[in-house]
């Protein structure tokens, strides 16, 4: 009595094991599998164009320069700036873009905001990304 249970224990722990072994396998295939049609949808995005606006504004908030530029995906800021105007910089710190140029004597810098959000972080720390509308606009501090 005491065997046919065992017996019956062992080929119950077989079975739990082939069964659990069969959905890992399975699982697996179904991840590893593409079919071809999400491949070439894979492809089609790489190519996808990145673009973004540029707009600049001077101290009357008036529109100097508007450009549409191509990006790379996660570059930030100022590589889109450099890549496509004339940039003034110090330590990160723009202080010329294009025809528009902050002077520090008359308290004067520029102000980066992405889709009407004044940013949070520097040009260098700023990723650009597809769609976003990014002005820079010369302000004075008090």
């Amino acid at each position: 009595m005491n065997q046919k249970k065992l017996l019956a224990a062992f080929l119950f722990s077989i079975l739990l094991i082939l069964v659990g072994c069969q959905n890992g396998a399975k699982d697996t295939t179904t991840e590893n599998s593409t079919p071809a049609s999400q491949g070439n949808e894979t492809k089609q995005e790489e190519v996808q164009e990145i673009t973004a606006t540029i707009e600049i504004f001077d101290l009357e908030d008036k529109k100097v320069e508007s450009k549409t530029v191509e990006l790379k995906d996660k570059q930030s800021l100022m590589e889109v700036l450099k890549e496509n105007f004339e940039v003034d910089e110090t330590n990160g710190l723009i202080i010329g873009v294009g025809e528009l140029r902050a002077n520090s004597d008359e308290k004067q810098y520029i102000a980066i905001k992405v889709n009407g959000e004044l940013a949070a972080v520097g040009a260098n720390d700023l990723i650009i990304e597809d769609g976003d509308v990014v002005s820079l606009s010369l302000e004075v501090w008090e």
